[in-house]
């Protein structure tokens, strides 16, 4: 099991995300909001919606691979 966590601060917010990977294919995903300086649960979306974040993150691992 391969980890890649990372703070993504955007408009919307900051977010911790932490992704389970098996090369530079995204195996599981989640996405934490934080809020003064707290990590809260993860959120629940569904697969489809979290695609663009996945290809982010694939693209990512592409790159220090």
């Amino acid at each position: 099991m391969n980890l890649f966590q990372f703070i993504e601060d955007v408009d919307a917010g900051k977010f911790f995300v932490s992704a389970v990977h098996d090369g530079c294919n995204v195996t599981n995903i989640a996405i934490y909001p934080i809020v003064d300086s707290l990590v809260y649960p993860a959120l629940l979306m569904d697969l489809h919606s979290m695609q663009p974040l996945i290809d982010m993150v694939e693209n990512k691992l592409a790159e220090v691979a």
